[in-house]
């Protein structure tokens, strides 16, 4: 990898620090053009039609799904395009078939949007247990 290539994607590190990556971060490059891309082609609509701009707006989903799917070694059926991992979160939670006195464990490290999906369970009787860190590490005996 090449460290400066990397860094040049993020423009603003040029003249700062930023390690606040838990809820909003800064974006690469390559991402702001790909969304402006997106953006100039729902604005123009470069197809000679609605429905061929539809068509091709589902095969550039299509490809995303695709190339998600090429990163974590899944198929393409695996995933799924969300609006932010807290969503994606919430609907795997609520996909999870858990019943009434299921347990779920959370570290008390967690950034606070991880805890939600699952406290909301509670409400159909499952319970939440915080594993406690140790020194900031969470520890496999402590969850078992």
């Amino acid at each position: 990898m090449d460290i400066e290539a990397a860094r040049d994607q993020f423009p603003a590190l040029q003249e700062k620090t930023f390690l606040d990556a838990a809820c909003i971060s800064l974006a690469p490059r390559v991402a702001t053009e790909a969304i402006s891309k997106f953006l100039d082609t729902t604005l123009q609509c470069p197809e000679r039609s609605a429905t061929l701009h539809h068509i091709a707006m589902d095969k550039a989903r299509d490809t995303a799904r695709s190339e998600a799917a090429g990163l974590i070694n899944a198929g393409g059926d695996e995933i799924a395009l969300v609006e932010s991992t807290s969503l994606g979160l919430e609907l795997a939670a609520q996909a999870i078939p858990l019943a009434a006195g299921d347990r779920v464990l959370l570290c008390d490290l967690e950034f606070m949007e991880v805890a939600i999906p699952w406290s909301q369970l509670q409400r159909r009787g499952i319970s939440i247990d915080v594993v406690p860190n140790r020194d900031g590490e969470l520890r496999t005996e402590d969850i078992a």
